[in-house]
């Protein structure tokens, strides 16, 4: 009977060892992965990007569309370098009162360009971005345009007015690390307005002196 006992609690240290050393290992594993999620947040590159300017009028034409010219910085205030930065950006119309159609148009571009597709971005196959130092900055200009179709389905009609549209800039930053290799992005996302705030306008002639406003959706960074 001594024995059986015997047996019965060295079973049990046995099992308790074997426990405690899993617990051992998986805590010092959990451990090292969350060193190394603080290291990557601590040294890794973060692109900001500042409130974009229109520095060619909105111009609308009856054959053509419409198409601006659109200036962003984007600075590198991490720790480290940024490493295939590609930008994309994009004029969307937009009917009365909503921007939805703005911002899912972004996460359909944006979500692709994070998967690795650069061709939403430049049509040259041997494109990889580019490099921002830490510190860095870098000015972007963009010609963005707009079809006559995407105008005119975005036309919404108010009594006795004529009919007026919004215009969204919507766009992103995508870029890695070496840390992790990970596809990072910065993504913004503006309405443009009249003088007084105003953001619908009548898709016709020349819009100089275009603001940019921010929409409350559209405006991340990971």
């Amino acid at each position: 009977m001594a024995n059986f006992f015997l047996g019965i609690l060295g079973l049990c240290a046995i099992i308790g060892y074997t426990a405690v050393n899993g617990w051992l290992a998986s805590s010092t594993a959990q451990s090292v992965a969350i060193s190394q999620r603080q290291l990557e947040l601590s040294e890794r590159p973060w692109l900001a990007v500042e409130q974009p300017t229109i520095i060619h009028p909105l111009t609308f034409d009856k054959r053509y569309g419409a198409s601006a010219i659109a200036k962003f910085l984007m600075k590198n205030i991490g720790h480290s370098g940024a490493e295939h930065v590609a930008t994309w950006a994009r004029l969307v119309a937009c009917r009365w009162p909503s921007f939805n159609l703005a911002i899912a148009e972004q996460v359909r571009h944006c979500d692709k360009i994070r998967d690795g597709g650069l061709g939403e971005v430049s049509s040259d196959p041997m494109f990889t971005g580019f490099f921002l130092f830490p510190d860095e900055e870098m000015s972007v200009e963009n010609g963005v345009t707009l079809s006559e179709d995407e105008i005119h389905k975005a036309k919404g009609h108010f009594p006795g007015e004529a009919p007026e549209i919004m215009i969204a800039l919507v766009g992103c930053v995508d870029y890695q690390s070496e840390l992790d290799k990970r596809h990072h992005q910065t993504r913004f996302a503006y309405a443009l307005a009249k003088r007084g705030g105003f953001v619908t306008m009548s898709p016709i002639g020349i819009h100089a002196d275009l603001e940019t406003q921010q929409i409350p959706e559209g405006n991340s960074a990971d």
